[in-house]
């Protein structure tokens, strides 16, 4: 078990870095699954102290003010064939694979 000051650092560099439970797990020589325990104790402690409040999600949309940004994602093609259930869970092919060449013939 690392000491609460540990515990506490690994939760203000999940906080504050965004670095992921694996990563902080490594850094700190905890399995991932520990890592996630340890930052969900230390932030429940600070909500129970009082002094930590995170906004609720009405609060965030509510005074958000939309910008429009810039994108660099790539727009989504728009003659892809729709997927049904069927395609999705392999029940049914789908029809652009249909017409397609082997590699092996080559």
């Amino acid at each position: 078990m690392l000491p609460v000051e540990l515990q506490l650092m690994m939760a203000l560099e999940y906080l504050r870095q965004y670095a992921t439970f694996a990563e902080l797990g490594f850094s700190y020589g905890v399995c991932e699954s520990t890592a996630q325990n340890y930052v969900a104790w230390v932030e429940e402690m600070l909500t129970k102290g009082g002094k930590f409040r995170l906004p609720g999600k009405k609060a965030l949309l509510g005074t958000a003010k939309l910008r429009p940004s810039l994108s660099t994602r790539p727009k989504a093609r728009q003659n892809a064939p729709k997927k049904t259930a069927a395609m999705v869970f392999g029940q049914e092919k789908a029809t652009h694979h249909q017409n397609a060449t082997d590699c092996k013939q080559g």
